[in-house]
């Protein structure tokens, strides 16, 4: 068994991912520490409600002054103009600097290195950097996003996509109330976030094969004329101009089918990355993050439960990603205008046909499966619903099977 005081770990990548793990698993005790390449992601993202709230229980404050207020969103789909809900922004830039200040304020070291190489041993971890410092570690976790490495077959892929982005400036008075915007288009779909201080920012996702050329002149220019020429931005396109170069990504959804083995565990995108249409990165990202100390500790400290653990991770984080991939899926559906589409015809099939909700959540029955104990992941006995097939364990503090037999004998005595 590993003493928890003792025990170095070492989360690697500095991302919402990387920092909430390294933050949750200093709140346990554990000795941690960060090595990272910090990257400079000049974006803008939104974020719901949720990932705010989750946020703001882990207490960073430094990060949350980074998040903006609710802003509008409205939505142009399926030539249907609508006002949808909510959003909150971040520029990722301030927003990362942000998260390294509430690692510095836990008092956890970090480390501004390039990682070469990890090693996974029976009884340890090596880590080595390009500057030639190594680092020896009871356990590492991987947070390097999209820049982890990618074994052959490693990974379940969705439709291959591209997102290109673009930041614009303006001093148009007008333009000085925040929203979002987002937009159906014949070969994808636009993103535009306003934070109502002179930065606007683009972002337009098409398929990985399509036709926008080649090369940062090309991309730019693609982007340039369709943000321009888009009738639903006429209140806006006319007071811009483009602001630095053009960024383009991957957004292939992708999950890591091997999440979790030996001494090494990933979260954030290098365990899972949904379809960007969904807004749900940074939520699936802190998904991950949320449970992987508990399991981490589960491992090192409860070592008859190491399977148990592994399967807790694995299930939970299969289930979200497909989830959420259907409910992409369904939003693609609605969008009918462009039937012949290879980007919308193959979005409209993957991943599959499975409802991503049930009308009705109806009672499958219980079983006994893994679940978050305290700092351990036990089996318990759980109530399995269509909607909820890993099961409830606990409802307003109680067990979930007891209330359910609580409930079932009211109705028989009513009978």
């Amino acid at each position: 068994m590993i003493n928890q005081s003792q025990s170095e770990i070492a989360v690697l990548g500095c991302g919402p991912a990387g920092i909430v793990t390294a933050i949750g698993l200093a709140k346990m005790g554990y000795k941690v520490c960060v090595i990272a390449n910090i990257r400079a992601h000049n974006v803008t993202e939104g974020l719901s409600e949720r990932v705010f709230q989750a946020l703001s229980t882990l207490g960073l404050q430094h990060t949350l002054k980074e998040i903006s207020s609710p802003i509008p969103r409205s939505v142009s789909w399926n030539g249907i103009h609508s006002a949808a809900n909510t959003e909150r922004l971040i520029r990722r830039v301030s927003f990362d600097s942000a998260l390294l200040k509430d690692l510095a304020a836990a008092n956890i070291p970090f480390y501004p290195e390039t990682i070469t190489t990890v090693a996974t041993h029976p009884t340890a971890c090596l880590i080595s950097c390009k500057s030639g410092k190594t680092f020896r570690t009871d356990f590492v976790v991987e947070a390097r996003g999209r820049a982890a490495p990618l074994s052959k077959d490693s990974h379940i892929r969705g439709v291959d996509s591209l997102s290109i982005c673009q930041n614009w400036q303006t001093s148009n008075t007008q333009l000085m109330s925040p929203q979002a915007i987002a937009i159906s288009i014949e070969s994808g779909w636009l993103w535009l976030a306003n934070n109502g201080q002179g930065n606007i920012f683009t972002q337009v996702s098409v398929s990985a094969k399509s036709n926008t050329g080649s090369g940062k002149e090309k991309l730019s220019t693609f982007i340039n004329q369709l943000v321009l020429s888009r009738p639903e931005l006429d209140h806006i396109t006319p007071f811009i101009e483009p602001e630095g170069k053009v960024l383009a990504r991957s957004s292939t959804p992708l999950f890591n089918k091997y999440p979790i083995k030996d001494r090494y565990l990933c979260v954030g995108d290098a365990a899972m990355s949904g379809d960007p249409l969904s807004g749900s990165g940074i939520f699936l990202s802190l998904s991950a993050a949320f449970i992987a100390p508990v399991v981490i500790n589960t491992i090192l400290n409860k070592p008859e439960n190491k399977a148990l653990a592994e399967k807790f991770y694995f299930d939970r984080l299969q289930h979200l990603f497909y989830r959420f991939a259907r409910v992409g899926r369904d939003f693609y559906q609605m969008e009918s205008r462009w039937p012949e589409h290879p980007f919308w015809q193959e979005r409209r099939a993957w991943p599959d046909q499975i409802l991503a909700h049930q009308e009705k959540d109806r009672l499958v029955g219980s079983a006994q499966r893994p679940v978050v104990n305290g700092s351990f992941i036990d089996k318990k006995e759980v109530v399995i619903t269509t909607e909820q097939p890993l099961g409830i364990w606990k409802i307003n503090n109680k067990n979930a099977v007891d209330v359910l037999s609580e409930q079932l004998k009211k109705l028989n005595n009513i009978d």
